[in-house]
């Protein structure tokens, strides 16, 4: 059974998941580290199997100017996309939460290696494999973005119970960049 699916085949159910987010400081400066909590809760009345299908940061984090634009968003390395494993599939027991923290530091200009050598100029929000460029100083929006794709979320029901499939958008959170 996948629970609280996106698809169109699918009755529309009440979402059994909550996704919030939360950062460790508001200010902050070139340099400067930001600890960015991205928390699952199984807010249904029964167990759910979830798996995310993000490999980057920037999948999972999306970052908005002032004006509500969408930054833009760049691999650091490619990765291989592949159907996650049995070990990558979460138990959210009912009522239960499960949380995931990303570590990004604010960087000015920033060498990349995506099949070719890049440099690029600029302010970033920078991650482990991916970073969201900056337009410069000001007030910006992050929001979490958490999906788990319902062609694998149909695949997988025989090998688990609650499947859940759809897309969950978290609260949103500001941060000011200092010059």
């Amino acid at each position: 059974m996948v629970v609280g699916a996106s698809s169109i085949c699918e009755a529309a159910m009440p979402n059994p998941l909550h996704l919030t987010i939360s950062i460790d400081k508001n200010n902050l400066a070139v340099g400067a580290t930001v600890r960015i909590d991205f928390v699952l809760k199984n807010t249904g009345d029964s167990d759910l199997s979830v798996v995310g299908r993000g490999l980057y940061e920037s999948d999972w984090i999306k970052v908005f100017d002032p004006q509500a634009r969408p930054m833009s968003s760049h691999k650091k390395i490619e990765l291989s996309v592949r159907w996650p494993n049995d070990s990558e599939v979460l138990i959210l027991r009912k009522g239960e939460t499960s949380k995931k923290v990303f570590i990004g530091t604010i960087r000015k200009d920033q060498v990349m290696v995506v099949n070719k050598l890049v440099e690029q100029h600029g302010l970033f929000l920078d991650f482990q494999n991916s970073s969201i460029q900056l337009e410069g100083p000001g007030t910006y929006t992050i929001k979490a973005n958490y999906q788990s794709d319902d062609l694998w979320g149909k695949q997988a029901k025989n090998r688990f119970k609650n499947i859940w499939g759809g897309e969950l958008v978290s609260n949103a959170v500001k941060f000011h960049l200092k010059n």
